[in-house]
């Protein structure tokens, strides 16, 4: 079996990489809080562009400002590091940043002020990790903000407000709108993939764009991501007024609705169930759905109305189940495959044939790795790969449909022993491919459960295993 990496070459104006180049230093220092400053804030004015600044752990008494660009402040986890603004109008404020650079606020906990954090028009703010919860006010503000992989929870208006991207986050439980944004234009126009909303009190999401020119067309993205009893409230338009376009993709709904306010909905790929999924209330454009599962749908050639099987719902688990209608049942015609190679899925979280049971046996090597591909549909291919294996050592598959998880020479015995091919002689990087056809007429959820063992001089029993493997038929 090939193995192959995939490159991302980004190209960027000379003129442009030099006053990037002249803006910022080329060798960024470290600056610890306690060690090197006292207090945070402190910190924050001793830092140069470039410049990590390390919180430990511990609460932090603000409020704090950030004034120079290109500087990272860093806690050591959001669980860890608290800044916590008091009571002051705003917790973290951001102001004066120039747009290319920005700075960054990475592992740290954002509260007690009446907002959160809060950046000036044109401060690029980039948002990782980070808890930002129960400010009085809004979460997070600011119009150049991209937030990821963070929770903002708990905030006693909007959880986020005029913000630009989203992606990875989960929004729950803030007084007002999870997200709200009613001045993005164009390229700036706000956009959310991959987040969670829930809980909020006026609804997940509402955003609206105006396109600022003929060029920059009046569009809005929403995709991967799930509301659970939250609307999702969208308004385009062009500059000449004439209506734009909201793209929804790939989302689960349960309860709630997605409205149109203005412009066209077209939705693709969609999980919407509840009493009253769509509503359109533009006066100019329409609302579409295609290759959706949709409450009240009438059953046509794309789109269909059933149960999708969630595996736990009512516990936030929106992954499929085997033998759910909407698995391989979106647009076959598309390039783009779901991860294991399959036809799109319907919903914000594709079916994953393959689980990793862990159970490995760490040798003088390291920690051996197998790992399945193929969408375990019929005829369709199969294949196994182990990595980071023992050097030009013969090795056993042990392969069965009988899940054993036993306690076995120092490590667990996943499958039960009923199939065992070998030995295969495994390359100089340690590692050995499997390759073959899924064969038809297996019923769904039918699973299987594979592992490779060798003997190991270096471990305590004299064999080592890679971690067992889980795979399942939709």
């Amino acid at each position: 079996m090939a193995r192959s990496t995939t490159s991302c070459l980004v190209r960027a104006s000379l003129s442009a990489l030099g006053a990037l180049l002249l803006a910022v230093p080329a060798h960024a220092a470290d600056i610890f809080v306690p060690g090197d400053h006292a207090t945070v804030q402190a910190a924050l004015l001793a830092a140069e562009p470039s410049d990590v600044i390390h919180v430990g752990p511990g609460t932090w008494n603000g409020p704090f400002q950030m004034l120079k660009p290109g500087v990272t402040l860093r806690g050591a986890g959001a669980d860890l590091t608290v800044l916590d603004g008091q009571g002051a109008p705003t917790t973290l404020s951001v102001a004066g940043v120039v747009f290319f650079i920005g700075v960054s606020i990475e592992d740290l906990s954002i509260t007690g002020g009446q907002k959160g954090l809060d950046a000036t028009p044109g401060s690029l703010v980039f948002v990782r990790r980070c808890t930002v919860r129960d400010n009085a006010g809004i979460g997070i503000a600011g119009p150049a903000i991209q937030v990821s992989d963070s929770l903002v929870s708990g905030n006693g208006s909007h959880g986020l407000a005029e913000f630009q991207y989203l992606v990875g986050s989960v929004v729950r439980d803030n007084g007002a709108w999870g997200a709200i944004s009613v001045q993005g234009a164009g390229s700036s126009a706000p956009r959310i993939w991959d987040s969670t909303f829930t809980g909020n009190a006026l609804g997940g999401a509402r955003l609206t764009t105006v396109a600022d020119s003929v060029v920059n067309p009046g569009e809005l993205h929403v995709s991967g991501c799930i509301f659970v009893d939250d609307n999702l409230q969208l308004s385009a338009l062009e500059a000449n007024g004439g209506p734009g376009t909201s793209f929804v993709s790939h989302v689960s709904l349960l309860g709630g609705s997605i409205k149109v306010m203005q412009g066209h909905l077209l939705i693709d790929h969609s999980i919407l169930r509840s009493d009253v999924p769509v509503q359109d209330f533009s006066v100019n454009g329409a609302a579409f759905w295609t290759w959706s599962n949709v409450t009240g749908t009438a059953p046509g050639f794309t789109n269909i109305d059933a149960d999708p099987l969630w595996a736990d719902a009512a516990n936030g688990d929106f992954a499929l189940l085997p033998g759910s209608p909407c698995i391989n049942s979106g647009n076959p015609n598309l390039v783009e495959k779901d991860p294991d190679g399959s036809v799109q899925d319907m919903g914000a979280v594709a079916y994953h044939p393959w689980t990793d049971l862990g159970g490995a046996i760490v040798f003088a090597g390291g920690r051996a790795e197998l790992t399945g591909g193929g969408p375990l549909v019929a005829e369709e291919d199969l294949s196994l790969a182990l990595d980071s294996g023992p050097a030009s050592t013969g090795a056993w598959l042990i392969a069965s449909a009988t899940e054993l998880g036993a306690p076995f020479k120092g490590g667990t015995l996943w499958p039960s022993p009923d199939a065992l091919l070998g030995p295969f002689m495994t390359n100089a990087l340690g590692e050995l491919d499997f390759e073959a056809n899924w064969p038809a007429s297996l019923p769904s959820g039918f699973a299987f459960v594979s592992q490779v063992w060798w003997p190991e001089p270096s471990a305590v029993e004299g064999w080592g295993a890679s971690n067992g493997l889980r795979g399942v038929q939709p």
